[in-house]
């Protein structure tokens, strides 16, 4: 099974519309104003609310025990296996992990003067739905591609036992980059050995404040991002073999075909520091004993052509 060819094939499974990058740069924009906005009008409220917050609970010990038990606002998102394949037998072995997402309304985070105006309406009605509804397009993607998954390693095992047998093995599974107030990114890989090995990894990445899916381009005002991006992660690439010469990637002079830029819809996500983060799969940059290369981005130096400089840090 070739499992680059595979996963190329599988994000065909959910189409995007061409109008959700210029929907969430909206949102972005959107949020951002009414960010500003709303920090100039709840400074003067919040000073008398602090002052008397904190007079409440210094001299009610009642008051401060039944704070501890005020429902919070926001949305904890909880990652569970859904659905688990697995095989194993003398020549084949498979692991296939399938993730849910789903909201655990029962939590949630206290609302402070450092808020959005969008977290007013986090935990309403309408909000949940967006949310529930993006959730359920990636739950659903994923039921999809875990079992044609399956289906695959079970086609391609009975073709080997056609042919004489051999071995192969596929390991599938996920793994949380980021899981706070504002973002969700769950990344999730694929190990196929067959003779050599190969992996592959795709990421997703939820706003949850505005409840939406954030792509590459939605993030940045027009497509300079791509070589501004890509000459970034090249400096990156020489600095680091500068200083470790255990460190290669493909951007001299070189049998293989050099790294000059990334695609328009590079793998990425955002880590717990909220930069962005550009991923690529093992051999697509480097040998393959360097694994899968991620390049932390400086926000500083993409902020300028960022849809809102205030969305990453």
């Amino acid at each position: 099974m070739n499992i680059p060819d595979y996963y190329k094939h599988n994000d065909e499974f959910i189409e995007i519309p061409d109008e959700l990058d210029s929907l969430v740069k909206g949102t972005i924009k959107e949020h951002n104003m009414k960010k500003r906005i709303r920090k100039i009008t709840k400074w003067s409220s919040g000073l008398a609310v602090l002052s008397a917050f904190i007079i409440l609970v210094n001299v009610s010990p009642t008051f401060a025990d039944s704070f501890s038990d005020i429902p919070i606002l926001g949305h904890i998102v909880k990652v569970t296996t859904f659905t688990h394949y697995e095989e194993k037998s003398e020549n084949y072995d498979m692991n296939i992990d399938v993730p849910n997402i789903e909201i655990d309304n029962s939590l949630g985070k206290y609302e402070s003067d450092e808020s959005d105006s969008i977290k007013s309406d986090i935990g309403n009605k309408k909000t949940n739905e967006e949310l529930n509804q993006v959730i359920s397009e990636l739950n659903d993607k994923y039921i999809v591609e875990g079992k044609a998954l399956y289906e695959e390693f079970q086609k391609d095992t009975q073709e080997l036992d056609l042919n004489g047998g051999g071995h192969m093995g596929v390991d599938s599974g996920y793994e949380i980059k980021t899981n706070d107030d504002k973002f969700l990114s769950i990344g999730r890989y694929i190990l196929n050995t067959a003779g050599s090995s190969s992996t592959v990894i795709n990421y997703d990445t939820i706003d949850k404040e505005n409840a939406v899916l954030v792509t590459l381009p939605s993030l940045f005002k027009d497509d300079s991002y791509i070589s501004i991006l890509s000459n970034l992660i090249i400096e990156q690439m020489k600095t680091n073999m500068a200083n470790d010469d255990y460190l290669v990637y493909w951007i001299g002079d070189s049998e293989i075909e050099a790294f000059t830029s990334i695609s328009a819809e590079q793998k990425f996500y955002i880590n717990a520091d909220h930069q962005l983060v550009i991923s690529f799969d093992k051999y697509d940059v480097s040998p393959g004993y360097m694994g899968l290369p991620e390049f932390v981005i400086p926000t500083d130096k993409i902020a300028d052509i960022l849809v809102d400089p205030d969305y990453l840090r």
